[in-house]
């Protein structure tokens, strides 16, 4: 072999490495640029996801809100109503007077 192709062949082969080790570099800071954006995408997203869950526990909490303040007026209800059945009537003279006619009036139909 010529001296001279030997030197070419060594100059194309140190040629060809150089574009090898340039393509592998380029491929590694894409590669980290990748890495980049998918992090700050990871980011987001949790950032985004923590959003969505402190709104759904607020209106949770918001909704347990009514939700016990309703009951707990429907239980003053039937507390105040469970009192009211359990005393007895107040008898105003026109309440006396409305029930003594009322029973008059079904002894009346029991009789005849």
């Amino acid at each position: 072999m010529n001296r001279r192709n030997d030197v070419v062949s060594a100059d194309t082969v140190d040629d060809a490495f150089n574009r090898v080790l340039l393509a592998e570099q380029e491929a590694q800071n894409e590669i980290s640029d990748c890495r980049r954006q998918a992090l700050a995408i990871l980011r987001q997203a949790r950032k985004h996801s923590r959003a969505i869950s402190e709104r759904a526990d607020r209106r949770i909490r918001r909704v347990h809100a009514l939700s016990d303040a309703a009951i707990r007026r429907e239980l003053e209800r039937i507390a105040l109503e469970s009192r009211g059945l359990s005393e007895r009537p107040h008898m105003t003279p026109q309440l006396q007077a409305d029930t003594d006619a009322a029973i008059e009036q079904l002894i009346r139909e029991i009789l005849l």
